[in-house]
């Protein structure tokens, strides 16, 4: 868990980083972030290779690269890395990136919504779902698909604030609520 100092901090990198080079992050830009944020928390071994002294700075200097390119991100998010080595806080990058993701959804007014169903849906039917979250909240949202194989079957459309559910998991939760009282 961060602590709230950490995260301060890294909303501090954050904001710096878009009141400098806040006109390189696009829809595609935090899609990729996300994407990168996803990868440096499933393999943490990479932000301890970023850290470690022992790493000579050449290869670390390699690593931000393939970082930066892999994932189609400009010299900006270079330097930010960089910096972030530079000033050994390097374990909060996930943390920075996770805010200047917040900071772009929030000043282009968009919502994530989660859209959550037991079974793959198609780019249609996501769609649809996104419409019908967009009509009933006023909000515009950008997507995420989460396949949760114990919601049975329906779908659940999630944001940090609201949950729309309509899942055969939820019928039986309220069926067993109401049954043991």
């Amino acid at each position: 868990m961060k602590s709230d100092a950490q995260i301060s901090r890294a909303r501090a990198y954050a904001q710096a980083f878009m009141n400098c080079c806040g006109s390189v992050v696009n829809k595609a830009v935090h899609d990729c972030l996300e994407v990168l944020l996803q990868d440096l928390q499933k393999h943490k071994s990479l932000l301890f290779l970023l850290e470690c002294p022992r790493v000579e700075a050449s290869r670390r200097q390699e690593i931000i690269t393939q970082l930066s390119h892999l994932c189609g991100l400009g010299d900006s998010y270079h330097k930010l890395m960089n910096l972030l080595i530079k000033k050994k806080r390097v374990y909060l990058l996930p943390l920075v990136l996770h805010e200047i993701c917040s900071i772009y959804r929030s000043e282009n007014k968009l919502v994530l919504l989660y859209v959550e169903s037991a079974v793959p849906l198609s780019d249609e039917q996501v769609a649809q779902c996104a419409a019908f979250f967009e009509a009933e909240a006023s909000v515009r949202v950008l997507v995420k698909t989460r396949i949760i194989p114990n919601l049975i079957a329906g779908i659940r459309l999630r944001t940090e604030e609201l949950v729309w559910e309509y899942t055969i998991a939820s019928r039986l939760q309220k069926i067993s609520s109401a049954a043991a009282s």
